[in-house]
């Protein structure tokens, strides 16, 4: 069970100055449609990757009927834990470690060692996620902004006209082609971003 305690401040992957020098866009004409697309196309990321990006702080309940060596953390990468308690009793910062990049949760004896998770409840409050851009210190890694750039990209760059059209040919009146979108996407996202998106999606996400 996963409850969120502080939400992120923000969910825009991207923000519309990035976007503009990207584009060689001068004046603020276009600066309402480019923060709502940035919007959707944010959303539209993080629906396809089923996480967060943004920093959430959140209290994570494991309920163990057996040892396990790990825990594994719904969010990652996790920036700090601020408890781990163990059947209501707090454990000492030295009697856990945890993967920061993935967000696995190791218990330790009093020698450093590792151990199992004994059957037990535990629940840890931790932070994850990262800053995001237009955010003081951000640290999200760069391809997933630029994932979110090209989406906005390409969506500036065909309004007004139907997204799904391949090709126009004029000279016998008319004739046009049409992708396939059910397959030219990967649920909402082109094959390329999907595949350098890849890496940042959780696990089971269908």
């Amino acid at each position: 069970m996963l409850t969120v305690i502080t939400p992120a401040s923000g969910t825009a992957l991207t923000t519309v100055e990035t976007v503009k020098a990207g584009l060689d866009l001068t004046g603020a004409d276009d600066d309402a449609w480019l923060a709502d697309t940035i919007d959707r196309v944010s959303d539209r990321i993080t629906g396809w990757c089923g996480r967060v990006f943004g920093q959430e702080t959140v209290r994570e309940t494991f309920r163990l009927h057996r040892p396990l060596p790990s825990l594994i953390l719904s969010r990652w990468p996790v920036a700090s834990i601020a408890s781990a308690v163990e059947d209501g009793a707090p454990l000492s910062p030295d009697a856990f470690e945890i993967s920061a990049s993935d967000g696995i949760l190791y218990r330790l004896n009093a020698k450093g060692r590792y151990l199992s998770w004994p059957p037990a409840t535990v629940a840890v409050e931790y932070t994850a996620g990262w800053l995001l851009p237009g955010q003081a210190g951000r640290n999200m890694p760069g391809d997933i902004e630029q994932a979110a750039i090209d989406l906005v990209t390409r969506a500036y760059r065909a309004r007004g006209r139907d997204p799904a059209l391949r090709s126009e040919d004029v000279p016998d009146v008319y004739a046009a082609s049409y992708f396939d979108t059910a397959k030219a996407f990967d649920n909402g996202l082109p094959p390329d971003l999907a595949s350098a998106l890849a890496r940042y999606r959780t696990p089971g996400v269908a």
